[in-house]
């Protein structure tokens, strides 16, 4: 954990010198901008205190659509006009955020991911249906499953009990088949290779099931669980594997152009015409990358999907310098970063950052 927040912090220190967030952030300037901030997880108390700067301040919130429009005529939308997105719809949603947002007025959007909808720490149908109708909250589409896919013939581990506890969008896709449930976890010792999003321009790597039955069958065999209480448990897979690679033909493959543009299609659909199905007269026409990836085969699969606008993140490759040009990929700072905007009671860049570097190391968090 402590390498990721070096590197971040890295990251953020570039992004200033650099000049890529937001005047407002840095120079107390906002002009004719609207910010867009991003939220994970949030504590009612730091969320709150957002929020009274935004009320305090004569700021308003936009919905994906009201954004969209300010895109192309800034004078539909009132000065001060600010957007609040949330990422995966986790249960502090509808807990925490909702009726704070509805205690001041304000409106948010949440990217939902409808196969994880209902299961454990996530918002249930029922809470995404009150929260629609209420009009505090404009749901759009966060990909179907939010998928990880195998991107190299290169293993990084092998799975083990410690994995049991991952929050499923680190569980990347075994199966070869891309309609199965994705977050299913995968038998101990299975080999779990270099991966990365679905939405990248990366081609999907499918291994050789054969080498995965192998080390399956050898963990079961050496007392599944109680395996991995071998110090050099993964020394011993590892072997493994590079004697099979040796003695045997290996049988992996990578996804075609075609295959990976339908996937990705399929995420994209699906996604939508289920939340629409779900929520009467919605219609979704926005999207919030996973990761905060992309790349130009789903940039072009949006459109075709009927998407009108599409969100990231401060990405590595913003905070080096290469700055989004496109005003349909739209770029997002975490809602700390709120306690920036000018008015009363506004903080500083330096102690803002401060602030988010001190809250991760205290509660292990990378949001």
């Amino acid at each position: 954990m402590m390498n990721t927040l070096k590197n971040e912090f890295a990251l953020f220190i570039k992004g200033y010198f650099n000049d890529v967030y937001p005047d407002y952030v840095i120079k107390n300037k906002l002009e004719e901008e609207i910010p867009v901030f991003i939220y994970h997880h949030i504590t009612q108390h730091e969320f709150e205190d957002c929020l009274k700067h935004l009320f305090r301040n004569g700021y308003m919130t936009l919905t994906a659509d009201q954004y969209e429009q300010a895109l192309s005529d800034r004078s539909s939308a009132p000065d001060r006009s600010v957007v609040i997105t949330f990422d995966d719809g986790l249960s502090d949603v509808y807990e925490a955020a909702y009726p704070l947002l509805r205690k001041y007025d304000f409106q948010a959007i949440v990217f939902l991911i409808p196969a994880w909808i209902g299961t454990p720490g996530i918002v249930t149908w029922e809470q995404v249906q009150e929260m629609h109708e209420s009009g505090v909250i404009d749901f759009q589409s966060h990909s179907m499953h939010h998928p990880a896919i195998f991107c190299s013939d290169e293993i990084i581990d092998f799975y083990n009990p410690k994995m049991e506890n991952l929050k499923r969008w680190n569980v990347p896709l075994i199966e070869s088949n891309e309609e199965k449930e994705i977050t299913e976890r995968p038998a101990l010792g299975t080999p779990i290779y270099e991966y990365c999003s679905r939405f990248s321009d990366t081609k999907r790597y499918y291994p050789d099931k054969k080498l995965q039955e192998i080390c399956v069958e050898h963990v079961t065999k050496k007392g599944a669980d109680k395996f991995f209480e071998r110090k050099k448990w993964k020394s011993e897979l590892e072997e493994l594997v590079r004697n099979f690679r040796i003695m045997e033909s290996v049988k992996d493959e990578y996804e075609t152009e075609n295959k990976q543009i339908t996937a990705i299609l399929k995420e994209l659909r699906y996604s939508k015409l289920t939340i629409e199905e779900k929520l009467k007269d919605k219609k979704v026409r926005h999207f919030a990358f996973p990761w905060n990836q992309t790349g130009t085969v789903t940039t072009k699969v949006l459109v075709k999907s009927g998407y009108k606008t599409a969100y990231m993140g401060l990405t590595a490759d913003a905070l080096e310098g290469k700055k989004i040009k496109n005003p349909k990929l739209i770029k997002r700072v975490t809602g700390d970063f709120i306690k920036c905007l000018p008015g009363d009671g506004r903080q500083s860049f330096w102690s803002v950052l401060l602030h988010k570097i001190l809250r991760r190391l205290k509660v292990g968090s990378t949001y």
